[in-house]
């Protein structure tokens, strides 16, 4: 007899905070050492949630859109570099 064992993701909330009428909610996933940020502007009810790396798990939790900003502008110059380069 097999017996199947269900992998269950389990979100953890490492930090939270409000500023500006927006929550910061920085959660890690403990299946997959995954971690992520949601940003919830409860007035409007919009939100936006994006993964980041572990070791800037922090930096994007308190700085979430300068965080996203230099994502951005890392991918813009990595298809902007000469070919090999990148």
């Amino acid at each position: 007899m097999r017996t199947s064992t269900h992998r269950r993701s389990l979100r953890r909330e490492l930090a939270s905070r409000v500023s500006g009428g927006l929550r910061i909610t920085l959660y890690w996933r403990t299946d997959d050492n995954r971690t992520t940020i949601h940003v919830d502007q409860p007035t409007s009810g919009e939100t936006m949630s994006f993964s980041v790396a572990p070791d800037q798990a922090l930096d994007a939790f308190y700085h979430p859109f300068a965080y996203l900003a230099r994502q951005e502008q890392g991918r813009k110059a990595g298809r902007m570099a000469p070919a090999g380069l990148s």
